[in-house]
C-alpha cells in the first residue's frame, strides 16, 4: 500500500485535504482562494486539452 493510501486510510481524509491544509493552514479564506485557483487552472488545462 502506498504511503498516500495509508495516510488516507488512517486519517479518513482525502490527500488533497492534507495539501490544502499545508498551503492554507487554519484560514478558510486562504483555503477558498486556493481551491478557486485550482478550479480555474483545472478548467484552463482541460479546455486547452480539448482544443484541436
Amino acid at each position: 500500500m502506498s504511503s498516500a493510501a495509508c495516510t488516507r486510510e488512517v486519517m479518513k481524509v482525502h490527500p488533497l485535504t492534507l495539501l490544502t491544509l499545508a498551503y492554507a493552514g487554519d484560514s478558510m479564506r486562504k483555503a477558498d482562494q486556493l481551491l478557486t485557483q485550482v478550479r480555474q487552472e483545472l478548467e484552463a488545462v482541460l479546455k486547452e486539452r480539448n482544443t484541436p
